[in-house]
């Protein structure tokens, strides 16, 4: 029982902060969206729907930079290689500034691309490529900011993240004000509000990274850094995360081009709901950060019964939180489709599918726990099997035969995806489990 106690504590010394800093990423989504929401243009909620949904759609995909990052130094710390540690963070660095400058080359093809596939609006459509463009800007501060809070995570820091996400938050929604209410601007606002808090977000990581790590007492050497021995780690389990993110890239896709194809006020709530869900997903992730941690720390170590403990109790953990979740979503419906939007037709829509909500977080807390299961024991090969699995054997299918029920098809196949994906990733957690293969890796 002592041995639970203390187990209990370190993983809410681990998630609180997580949580509240996951809830700071969505967080500034959803003030963007009301704000504009709240100025009864719906053309202006839509433009940003499709904006916002192409802006993080991008950092969705590269998002495994994050996670590998996590990974990696999670294990190099449980073996107590700081130095192993360090050389993944320059890594980790060097990798998402490649990337983001390759999204900039890419931007307008990209931009084109999703633009055709949609066949939005053309006023939305102009709205959109405004936030997008200008957004696009922010790409390598975001990134190098993701491989940073990704290797505190793994660092066990996990209030590190706190405080800069709690600053690009704030600094955003200041912005937001200023901008928008104070000089007039709209989607343009947005986004330049949106830039300058990602670039202070990256400030105050780098920042926090100088002041409290000694990190140039490592000497490194270029082929060191680019050893294919440590860097091919990092690109293995960033390919496999890759792949597994632009599946779950496709399914967001898909849900927004189905609710085009309804009408602009479909699309508008629905945007308006998975701005929520993405909040709500975010608290819950919290959870999923802390076993990356934990995870990675105790297989590292070999000590599989601590690994059994810390996954039980933030299985345990998560699912409780979610029920609590729910259970608001129930008793303030009124306040929060009235916090989310004050056009009535929007906020009748979002009253019609209201159910969906409620039911995300009981639905969904399976697969964001057991994600953060498998990225700290670096087994992102079966979170790239599970996810293609429920893409095409479960969403597509399921929206097919649903699909005569216009956007209630839309969220009973997000439904059976986000389950399917529990189901699948606890089909291969009792498998490893069963067979006591957790300790294979990469390193």
């Amino acid at each position: 029982m002592k041995r639970h106690k203390v187990a209990l504590y370190h993983l809410w010394s681990f998630t609180w902060p997580a949580m509240l800093a996951n809830i700071c990423v969505p967080l500034s989504g959803v003030i963007d969206a009301a704000m504009l929401s709240h100025l009864q243009v719906v053309d202006y909620l839509e433009g940003i729907a499709i904006g916002s949904m192409m802006v993080s759609s991008v950092i969705w995909l590269f998002s495994f930079i994050r996670l590998s990052i996590t990974g990696l130094s999670a294990s190099a710390y449980g073996q107590h290689n700081e130095k192993k540690s360090v050389l993944y963070l320059y890594q980790g660095l060097i990798f998402s500034v490649i990337v983001s400058l390759v999204v900039l080359l890419l931007r307008q093809f990209f931009a084109d691309s999703i633009f055709y596939i949609l066949s939005s609006p053309t006023v939305a459509s102009s709205h959109a490529q405004t936030y997008f463009e200008i957004r696009s800007y922010a790409f390598p501060g975001v990134f190098m900011r993701l491989a940073i809070m990704g290797w505190f995570i793994g660092m066990q820091r996990p209030k590190y993240p706190l405080f800069i996400l709690v600053a690009t938050t704030f600094t955003n929604i200041l912005f937001n004000i200023i901008l928008v209410v104070g000089f007039g601007m709209n989607i343009d606002g947005i986004a330049i509000g949106s830039v300058i808090a990602d670039y202070t977000g990256l400030a105050v990581a780098l920042l926090i990274t100088y002041k409290n790590f000694n990190l140039f007492r490592f000497k490194f050497f270029a082929d060191e850094i680019f050893a294919v021995t440590t860097f091919n780690k990092l690109l293995v389990i960033n390919r496999q995360l890759f792949l597994r993110t632009a599946c779950l890239m496709f399914v967001n896709f898909f849900c927004i081009y189905q609710a085009i194809r309804i009408g602009s006020n479909v699309l508008a709530a629905n945007s308006l709901m998975f701005n929520l869900i993405f909040l709500i997903s975010s608290a819950l992730d919290g959870f999923a950060h802390t076993a990356e941690a934990l995870v990675g720390k105790s297989l590292s170590r070999n000590n599989l019964s601590q690994f059994r403990l810390y996954t039980k109790i933030t299985g345990l953990c998560s699912i409780i939180c979610s029920l609590f979740i729910s259970i608001i979503l129930i008793l303030g419906k009124d306040y929060i489709i009235l916090a989310l939007t004050s056009i009535p037709e929007i906020a009748k829509e979002i009253s019609n599918y209201y159910i969906w909500l409620v039911l995300m977080p009981i639905f969904s807390c399976w697969c964001y726990w057991l994600d953060g299961v498998f990225i700290g024991a670096l087994r992102t090969d079966k979170m790239q099997k599970t996810l293609a699995i429920s893409v095409f054997a479960i969403f597509l299918p399921s929206w097919y035969a649903s699909n005569n029920l216009q956007n209630h098809s839309i969220w009973l196949a997000y439904s059976m995806f986000v389950i399917a994906r529990g189901v699948t990733l606890g089909i291969e957690f009792y498998r490893i489990n069963k067979n006591k293969k957790w300790a294979i890796s990469y390193l």
